[in-house]
């Protein structure tokens, strides 16, 4: 849950780049938008795949 509006707009940043670079996690994904959101979220690539793939563990949240 986001806890300041940077952290809402860092939130919604990643879902969207979940729904460009989904394939990589296992989700299929139509290649239209695919290709739409390519282009804006080639630079932040590295960084998203960090943190989707980082684990996590439930004391993280209680923080």
């Amino acid at each position: 849950m986001a806890r300041t509006f940077a952290d809402l707009i860092r939130y919604n940043t990643l879902a969207i780049m979940t729904v460009v670079f989904g394939d990589m996690l296992g989700y299929p994904i139509p290649c239209y938008y695919k290709l739409r959101f390519l282009p804006i979220f080639m630079n932040d690539l590295e960084g998203w795949r960090t943190f989707m793939l980082k684990e996590r563990d439930i004391t993280e949240k209680m923080r």
